[in-house]
């Protein structure tokens, strides 16, 4: 909501602040604390300081989170087998085989 105020404050100022006055009261802390540093921030003129930074503040380019997944070492073994749970080949296992290169005959799945 701040970048959009940031990017359009004439549109989006009543809007805006209908939307942090709804914040005021919500049940979860963290927002309120939030809403009370964009209010004082964006709304009031007793820092203009952190007002003329308010571009560098909530529109700095910001670096894409880095997505891992704790099981990615696994993923060479089939999805939900006790090897993937395991993380390492249990006697019997038997890896799931390519896709063939030509479409096989219908009848193979006949039985």
């Amino acid at each position: 909501g701040s970048k959009l105020y940031l990017a359009e404050p004439e549109l989006i100022e009543k809007l805006f602040a209908y939307i942090l006055d709804l914040c005021k009261y919500d049940v979860n802390f963290d927002i309120r604390d939030r809403t009370r540093l964009l209010r004082s921030i964006l709304f009031t003129p007793n820092c203009p300081a952190l007002k003329s930074q308010t571009d560098k503040i909530f529109l700095a380019a910001k670096t894409c989170p880095e997505m891992s997944s704790p099981s990615q070492e696994n993923a060479v073994f089939a999805l939900n087998t006790l090897s993937h749970v395991v993380g390492h080949e249990v006697s019997g296992y038997e890896p799931i085989p390519d896709f063939p290169s030509e479409v096989p005959d219908g009848s193979i799945r006949n039985p």
